[in-house]
């Protein structure tokens, strides 16, 4: 239920107006910190002393900083890098649980290789909230860096943006972590929470797309 709340929360407070959030500056550095110390995938997907990874755990916290309510988390994900990797490019890792999805394509930016664009609806029809979000894929020492945020949409969501790291542990082993800040509406540490959780299951799940990638 938890995972569902924040769209809950944004359909109990009407409709809102459109308002632009684009993402500015390098798409492929980490979110500005304030003095919270970065993630280290290796913090989240370690091999136990006879060398086995937990594929099954996830690690979680979260708090609020002013009025973001942030979440950081992590796990294994019992997949190579490349075929995580692809797992991201398939639009339904990208899917929030509680909304339903307008669009997804790939749009162009000389800044990183790929950068995927997903649009959400979310409430009934007289009070749906509309929102965009931009998926910003880059690649570098063996690692695939994520940086996502709303970039359109809903002015009840005044930000949400966060990022992804992959790391290969083990041939069939890849390191998640993942950091996730929202402010929004009648949203906090649970809804924040429930994204993270959301967005590990779903890459541990969801069939990869290689069609970006070629095989």
């Amino acid at each position: 239920m938890k995972r569902a709340l924040l769209v809950v929360s944004l359909v109990l407070v009407g409709c809102g107006r459109t308002i632009l959030t684009p993402l500015e500056g390098d798409p492929t550095t980490g979110l500005p910190t304030d003095g919270v110390r970065p993630l280290e995938v290796s913090e989240f997907c370690k091999a136990d002393d006879e060398g086995h990874f937990p594929l099954r755990e996830m690690v979680i916290g979260a708090g609020w900083r002013g009025p973001v309510a942030f979440a950081y988390g992590g796990g294994c994900v019992g997949r190579s890098l490349r075929d995580t990797q692809a797992a991201l490019h398939n639009g339904e890792a990208l899917h929030w649980v509680g909304t339903d999805l307008l669009g997804f394509a790939r749009i162009p930016d000389e800044r990183v290789p790929f950068v995927f664009e997903r649009k959400y609806k979310a409430g009934p029809p007289l009070f749906a909230q509309k929102w965009t979000m931009q998926w910003f894929h880059s690649e570098k020492d063996a690692r695939v860096f994520v940086r996502f945020k709303k970039t359109e949409g809903s002015s009840y969501i005044a930000r949400w943006d966060g990022t992804i790291e992959l790391v290969s542990m083990a041939p069939n082993v890849t390191g998640f972590a993942m950091r996730n800040e929202i402010e929004a509406a009648r949203t906090g540490v649970a809804e924040s929470v429930g994204s993270v959780r959301d967005q590990l299951m779903r890459v541990r799940t969801v069939k990869p797309d290689y069609s970006f990638l070629g095989r």
